[in-house]
């Protein structure tokens, strides 16, 4: 048990210069998905985004997706449509 406190206390956390590296990497690819995808944000659904856009929507609307459309992708694709419903209610729904 003491060696583990030991080992503990010698291990520290990642210097202030590598933190730095990792938040700007992870803006610069967050910039990176912006600029690849700026002209897409204001597109209407496809085919299959629809099929799970409304999926969600019917949901939200207290209907059960498997039984009132068809629908072959797992629950968690309707839940994370639900959560762009709820962030943004007036977009492309």
């Amino acid at each position: 048990m003491k060696a583990m406190r030991e080992k503990a206390k010698k291990t520290k956390p990642a210097p202030a210069p590598a933190r730095r590296t990792i938040v700007a990497g992870a803006a610069a690819l967050a910039v990176f998905y912006l600029l690849l995808n700026w002209n897409t944000f204001t597109a209407p659904f496809e085919r299959d985004e629809g099929e799970y856009a409304y999926a969600a929507w019917i949901t939200l609307q207290g209907q059960v997706p498997y039984i009132s459309s068809f629908l072959h992708k797992p629950p968690l694709t309707i839940f994370m449509y639900m959560l762009g419903y709820f962030i943004d209610p007036a977009a492309v729904w």
